[in-house]
């Protein structure tokens, strides 16, 4: 069972067995930013929080960021 927590107005965090994804909500759609771990009821978590159409943003493995060069050469 998720855990979920309300930050503010418009952003919930998502706890589901290890996994952290959040949800943001506008005025027109909702964005879920899922970790890249596998949580299959995703969606149905999202859609119990907000009527809004739910977005999804798949944010590859962390662990290849460090590889991601960031700022200036």
């Amino acid at each position: 069972m998720a855990d979920i927590i309300q930050i503010n107005d418009t952003t919930w965090r998502i706890e589901d067995n290890g996994v952290r994804f959040f949800l943001l909500t506008g005025t027109e759609k909702a964005l879920l930013i899922d970790s890249g771990m596998n949580t299959p009821n995703a969606k149905q978590i999202a859609e119990s929080i907000t009527k809004l159409p739910v977005m999804l943003y798949k944010f590859p493995y962390a662990g290849f960021l460090c590889d991601i060069p960031l700022g200036k050469k």
